[in-house]
């Protein structure tokens, strides 16, 4: 590890051409920028290359292999991970900066909250936290949909936030939705679990329920609505689709649920 270089930016991408200059315009004041791209077919290298020079091509090897590959390429004392399609906000950068400065020997990592914008709106009804700064070598990643960061010692949050531009418009989060859906179908389905009709009707309208009434999201609007549909569309799909591979496998019919195939 270069003792000289204080923090490594790491991104994952595929295809974000529209995203990856805007996403390392916010964190070019990084000691060291790290890009490892999933073969994008567009110009996302091409972009990257002109902001570091550690751009490296891997084929997808699932969400924690590829993150943990990622840490594999570091020489910071601290890592940071961050999305092609967010944004570090000045008041984030001098969280960063300063927690890294401070060198608590009892905080191993630190969380980060995101707000995210759908439909060219701030939803207050789906803002979450995520760990993402932390001490390089104390952390390992684990799981196949949601990776779960693995680490021991203290947590703190920083001040700031993430911009999230998760949704540039409806065709691609549906799109999204339908492949993390089959990717928790597949997960679900591997640990032995199954899918009943009352989770079916249960489960979606808990999602919407939890999301526009008890976080606020009739607050938010028409485009707080959608969001909300969608996405306990999005817990019926995976339901629905652990429900499908239950019964074709009862009936003995041939079926394949692959997430790959499906667009992004």
């Amino acid at each position: 590890m270069d003792k000289s270089i204080s923090l490594s930016v790491i991104i994952l991408t595929y295809n974000e051409e529209k995203n990856i200059s805007a996403c390392l315009e916010s964190v070019k004041w990084a000691n060291e920028l790290i890009v490892v791209d999933r073969y994008s077919d567009d110009n996302t290298v091409k972009i990257a290359q002109q902001y570091t020079n550690k751009v490296f091509k891997q084929e997808w090897l699932g969400f924690a292999k590829q993150r943990n590959m990622a840490l594999s390429k570091t020489n910071g004392k601290w890592v940071f991970f961050l999305d092609a399609d967010e944004r570090v906000t000045p008041e984030l950068k001098e969280s960063i900066l300063n927690a890294i400065k401070k060198q608590d020997n009892h905080v191993t990592a630190y969380y980060v909250k995101n707000k995210n914008f759908f439909m060219g709106r701030l939803l207050k009804c789906y803002q979450e936290s995520h760990l993402r700064l932390f001490k390089n070598g104390s952390v390992h990643f684990v799981g196949e949909v949601h990776e779960t960061p693995l680490f021991d010692g203290s947590t703190r949050t920083l001040n700031g936030y993430l911009k999230h531009y998760s949704y540039s418009n409806l065709e691609s989060y549906t799109h999204k939705l339908a492949k993390y859906a089959a990717l928790s179908a597949n997960a679900r389905w591997k640990k032995g679990k199954r899918a009943s009709a009352l989770d079916l009707i249960f489960h979606p309208l808990f999602d919407f329920t939890k999301f526009f009434i008890l976080k606020g999201g009739f607050r938010d609007g028409i485009p707080g609505f959608i969001f909300c549909l969608t996405h306990a569309h999005y817990t019926l799909l995976k339901y629905a689709m652990l429900y499908e591979k239950d019964s074709t496998a009862k009936s003995k019919t041939p079926y394949s649920l692959n997430a790959d195939n499906l667009p992004v």
